[in-house]
């Protein structure tokens, strides 16, 4: 059937298409296309160049990335028996690796036969490209190997190169990167594309060790290393926290080149401030960009601050901060969490509630995180009604509650280190009710608070395990605490006998003198207590031989103080000899209380003597 006269032509239609096209306008060329019943079925069938108006239209939805139209438009043409060839498909699935579908891209490409077309290497890649910008490396596994393998004989760098970028993001799978990068040299000669992907995978896992061969690699034999190619190399080595060598190839592109970017830059930065000395180089850094007209972006002063908390410095961070207002005006979101983190190294409260008050007038959006960083530092200076007051506004303003849980552990902490054991139990119940996830530390901070209430301490940990928490070393450190403090001994006992145990809980000093404590009147108990620290490996300390000292003193056993002093000459672990030295004379005063044919043994006034002395 010929057209009417005066209808369209598909040239006419794709002038008006392209036309829309240039004016970035995808919405006109659809329009356009619809319109003109370019896609009737009864429309320009016969027409050779019909499917120019369709082809026209996809190539502008792929560039504004609006991948459903792309979609729309390839299923009309399929309606009106006309037949896509391999450049509209490609087209299509441009659209979708654009739009981050990769879901859609797969769809397209699994269902290519409908379309009477074969698989290609250029449609795999580009369903696997999409499948890397979505994040799925398993896609992007499967693409290579089944359709390398069984439909297309697909076998090349630019598949080999996606699926390795797409395994780069994961810390659990970069080293398939590497399996991927090994296979490719054997088969094809990479290009800097493929080197890039497998430098980005050693820089997530921080292979410092693999960055450093591919980059020699690089410079023997194989394409020369671009600046993404030393960006990536440096972030390697700022996962890895050397930061020296940052230093050190920043200095060398500033010789040699590439010259160095903001992106270079900050990745230097983001290496400072893990010891005490780096973060004073954040500075240095930021002069040397203003003398190469380098402009800092807010991922720049982000960094810095980040460096600044890390190395706990408050002071410098706050005059930063002051110094970035003034000069370029009010910051994000990422200087003010990095400087609330940094109060918390200093203590200073006074400046971190200060800093999240400003925050909310510029109503910038503060993180979980960010309020955690603050209640903790409200713990550290013991001001837990601040810290309830962050949890407060965090709540108001709406915090996700599946990131609150720091936020929660810091505010019941602080309770906790207040002896505000009623207000710590009231923040438990309010995370219940809110559906926030309780972790170990939670529990950990509400056996804290519980420390004199050694029956509401086992209570919460029965709950704990209800509630299938990972109850660590901390726990029972906790539990051993309450028992000490209430003397329940029969308790201690039964948590360092059977309960660690079962659960395969690591024992430590802090826990096991607790239990000495609680078994102050048992001098059998204590003995066995010491004999458990010297079988897992510890070391008595200072406070561990001054208990079992103690409850011999306190059941007159002067001859099981000498069996047990030997334990007592291993100076280097004992730190403080007084509580020793009243340990021992507690000992000599319940001994003068004896049958006088049991004299005071001579060994004991003697130690006491060393120890005062």
């Amino acid at each position: 059937m010929k057209p009417q006269p005066g209808a369209s032509s598909p040239l006419s239609i794709s002038a008006a298409v392209k036309a829309a096209g240039k004016r970035k306008d995808w919405e006109s060329a659809l329009i356009c296309l619809y319109d003109k019943r370019a896609l009737s079925p009864s429309e320009h069938r016969w027409h050779p160049l019909a499917l120019a108006p369709p082809m026209a239209a996809m190539s502008i939805c792929a560039r504004a990335s609006h991948w459903a139209s792309s979609i729309q438009v390839l299923q009309a043409i399929h309606a009106c028996d006309l037949n896509p060839d391999l450049y509209i498909l490609g087209s299509a699935l441009n659209a979708c690796d654009r739009g981050y579908a990769w879901s859609a891209a797969l769809h397209l490409l699994c269902g290519i036969g409908r379309y009477g077309l074969e698989f290609s290497e250029v449609l795999v890649n580009s369903a696997t490209t999409a499948c890397d910008k979505g994040n799925q490396w398993a896609c992007s596994l499967w693409l290579l190997s089944d359709f390398g393998t069984k439909r297309c004989r697909l076998d090349g760098v630019i598949g080999h190169s996606a699926a390795m970028s797409s395994c780069a993001r994961f810390e659990r799978h970069w080293a398939r990167s590497l399996v991927l990068f090994e296979r490719l040299q054997h088969r094809f000669t990479p290009d800097i594309i493929a080197y890039n992907s497998v430098m980005h995978a050693c820089s997530t896992g921080a292979a410092v060790e693999v960055a450093n061969h591919i980059l020699a690699q690089m410079l023997w034999s194989g394409p020369p290393p671009d600046l993404v190619t030393f960006n990536t190399f440096i972030t390697a080595l700022s996962n890895s926290h050397a930061w020296s060598q940052c230093l050190g190839m920043l200095e060398q592109l500033q010789k040699t080149g590439p010259p160095p970017s903001v992106v270079t830059y900050n990745a230097v930065l983001s290496s400072l401030g893990h010891d005490e000395c780096s973060w004073t180089f954040t500075i240095v850094l930021l002069e040397a960009m203003h003398d190469k007209d380098v402009l800092p972006d807010v991922v720049t002063f982000g960094s810095i601050m980040k460096a600044l908390a890390r190395a706990s410095q408050s002071k410098v961070a706050l005059s930063f901060l002051s110094w970035l207002e003034r000069k370029h005006g009010p910051t994000n979101e990422v200087v003010y969490s990095a400087a609330v983190s940094a109060c918390e190294g200093g203590w200073l409260w006074k400046e971190s509630i200060a800093l999240i008050g400003r925050a909310r007038r510029m109503s910038l959006k503060m993180d979980a995180i960010v309020y955690g960083a603050a209640c903790s530092t409200c713990q550290k200076s013991q001001r837990w009604e601040h810290a309830i007051r962050f949890l407060d506004t965090a709540r108001d303003q709406s915090v996700a509650s599946t990131g609150s849980t720091p936020l929660v552990n810091a505010a019941i902490s602080s309770c906790a280190d207040s002896a505000q054991w009623l207000l710590a139990s009231k923040l438990f119940q309010r995370a219940s009710s809110l559906q926030v996830e309780a972790d170990t530390t939670t529990h950990n901070a509400c056996l804290t608070a519980f420390s004199r209430h050694w029956e509401t301490v086992l209570h919460l940990a029965e709950l704990a395990s209800i509630q299938e928490a990972q109850l660590d070393t901390v726990s029972f450190n906790a539990q051993l605490a309450a028992q000490g403090t209430a003397s329940a001994w029969r308790q201690a006992v039964h948590t360092v006998s059977t309960e660690m145990r079962q659960r395969s809980v690591q024992m430590d000093t802090i826990g096991l003198n607790a239990a000495m404590t609680s078994v102050s009147s048992e001098w059998v108990q204590s003995g066995a207590m010491l004999a458990q620290m010297r079988l897992v490996g510890l070391k008595a300390d200072d406070l561990s031989m001054g208990a079992a000292l103690a409850s011999c003193s306190l059941c007159q056993q002067w001859a099981a103080a000498l069996r047990w002093l030997p334990l007592m000459q291993d100076a280097a672990n004992i730190k403080d000899a007084g509580p020793l030295a009243l340990a021992v004379a507690g000992v000599i005063d319940a001994c003068q209380g004896l049958h006088e044919s049991v004299p005071v043994p001579g060994l004991l006034m003697r130690l006491r003597w060393q120890l005062v002395s």
